[in-house]
């Protein structure tokens, strides 16, 4: 399967045996590399990446893929639209960096947040929904299936925020913090915003984006991307 949007390319191979998706890849690439050449189209070998998605660990991994007598390497994770793959799709490396960026920019606007500062409550709120909130939230309709563990994460940062913005002291609930600033919990946001984006994928004209918004029942433990929209409440 070949995925495109604006200059991010993705080449997908399913199968069973690792080996046999390598040589389907590969086969693919040299087709692509004749087709780039016929059109001058130059390609950064270097920014390449090969990952391989499994449950289980890989005990050797297959022959390197090659694209221009460059060899594409394969990795553990891969950043791919802003949202960080790991290899077992439990999105951990995705929920950390995502962390770190909110801890940074929150820092960086703690001096309009804090107790001292002339900006009104209700200005606050709006810069923490418009501005921080959105560095915890993108993308959960993909990794909003991840574990409870790794939302509670999040939760805990908005609740630090939140605290930040209100002056409040550490006894308040965070329930009580939420509903004086009228802000929904992390769960409930990636709840909303999840469910959102399936129910818009469903009445989409394209028919590959719109299966996607198929339920989908699969006897496994893998949580499903269009799960995220069930996301356990931990408030």
């Amino acid at each position: 399967d070949l995925c495109l949007f604006a200059d991010d390319t993705a080449l997908l191979s399913q199968h069973r045996d690792t080996v046999q998706a390598r040589e389907n890849l590969q086969s693919y690439l040299q087709v692509l590399q004749k087709w780039l050449t016929r059109w001058r189209i130059a390609i950064n070998t270097e920014k390449s990446a090969a990952i391989i998605f499994k449950n289980i660990s890989l005990r050797r991994y297959p022959n390197n893929l090659r694209l221009f007598h460059n060899n594409i390497p394969w990795k553990t994770s891969t950043t791919y639209l802003g949202i960080t793959l790991d290899k077992t799709l439990h999105y951990i490396t995705h929920i950390k960096n995502s962390c770190a960026k909110f801890k940074k920019k929150l820092l960086y606007q703690i001096p309009i947040l804090r107790r001292r500062s002339k900006l009104p409550l209700h200005l606050k709120r709006l810069v923490y929904l418009q501005y921080l909130q959105p560095l915890l939230t993108y993308g959960c309709a993909i990794w909003g299936s991840t574990y409870p563990t790794h939302i509670k994460k999040l939760q805990l940062l908005q609740n630090r925020a939140l605290r930040i913005i209100t002056t409040a002291p550490v006894f308040i609930p965070r329930r009580v913090l939420h509903d004086e600033l009228q802000v929904e919990s992390i769960p409930h946001t990636l709840r909303k915003l999840s469910s959102s984006f399936y129910n818009s994928l469903q009445n989409h004209h394209n028919p590959t984006i719109n299966c996607l918004a198929r339920p989908i029942h699969i006897n496994s433990r893998r949580n499903y991307p269009n799960m995220a929209q069930f996301a356990d409440n931990i408030f």
